[in-house]
């Protein structure tokens, strides 16, 4: 039986936030709950370059009353309706958070705002998430300001347990010459504080592209949607040989797998052959999925020769 249809709204205000925005959304959420429970609506609310995107899904009165207090509660300025329909609701928890920081050239924001008012004023018949993805995880390659990629897009995940996913993919975005957007994502659970992320896009020939998603494995979860990740055709662990059997890294990707629709390949990159040959029996058997192995370190110049190499083989 399919759930009954709600209100689903996404709009975008200018926020003129003096402090860390990250902190003031994080601040809002014991509240934001309190109100999921008495009023049913679910919110997801992104941060990004000066605005404030917010997605609530719920009863039609509830939703105006919710979107009309976080205009009063930030002093949001210069509203903007980017989507309004009735449907099936998409958000997974009552509360979701995220930020965007990315260096996009003037008025990049304002033309990706604009062109998804206008395309929602002439009945443009998208899901909210193609709306949300559009402004949580845009496109960086030059002259893709619209939504989604021109071409076919494959994505790559690399995920790590601490922060070597985001240092690797610093270090290959200079040898791309690519840009690297930094995202933070938070949950409903009051007990956890916000996640770290980055990607960048490259070209992969004249048609293709790729983007390269450094995650953690708390955002292998729900988060996965709200940072505008809908799909994975490749995973690249980075297995540390000292913690690789006491870590939780393995079966946080093996959970991932198995909600996907597709089944991904998963690039094993670890220095030890006997670690390197436990964690790919391990996925193998979790997974049921291809697990090509890589000898190389985590970190330093050889990973970053490895994953150079991953991504245009």
């Amino acid at each position: 039986m399919s759930p009954s249809p709600v209100v689903r709204m996404l709009a975008a205000s200018e926020w003129s936030q003096p402090g860390s925005a990250v902190e003031a959304l994080l601040g809002l959420r014991p509240k934001l709950l309190q109100q999921a429970i008495a009023n049913g609506v679910r919110t997801a609310l992104l941060s990004s370059q000066g605005w404030l995107v917010q997605w609530h899904e719920g009863p039609a009165e509830a939703i105006t009353t919710q979107r009309d207090a976080m205009q009063a509660e930030f002093g949001l300025a210069s509203p903007r309706l980017l989507h309004g329909s009735h449907g099936p609701g998409l958000l997974a928890e009552p509360v979701q958070l995220a930020s965007l920081q990315m260096s996009d050239p003037n008025g990049d924001m304002i033309r990706r705002l604009q062109y998804l008012q206008r395309q929602h004023e002439q009945g443009w018949d998208a899901e909210p998430v193609d709306v949300w993805k559009s402004l949580c995880a845009p496109c960086q390659l030059p002259g893709a300001w619209r939504p989604g990629l021109v071409g076919r897009r494959e994505v790559v995940a690399l995920v790590s347990d601490d922060n070597d996913a985001v240092e690797l993919l610093r270090s290959v975005a200079i040898e791309f010459g690519a840009r690297v957007a930094y995202q933070r994502y938070a949950g409903s659970d009051l007990q956890r504080r916000d996640v770290g992320a980055a990607y960048m896009d490259i070209e992969a020939g004249a048609s293709m592209a790729t983007r390269v998603q450094a995650l953690s494995p708390r955002a292998l979860g729900t988060g996965i949607d709200l940072l505008g990740l809908g799909q994975i055709d490749r995973f690249v662990l980075l297995v540390n040989p000292q913690s690789a059997q006491h870590s939780s890294l393995l079966a946080d990707v093996a959970r991932m797998v198995g909600r996907l629709a597709t089944r991904p390949w998963i690039h094993l990159m670890c220095p030890c052959p006997a670690s390197r040959a436990w964690a790919a029996q391990e996925l193998r058997a979790a997974c049921g999925v291809a697990v090509l192995p890589v000898d190389a370190p985590c970190t330093g110049y050889p990973a970053m020769q490895a994953l150079h190499d991953v991504l245009v083989a």
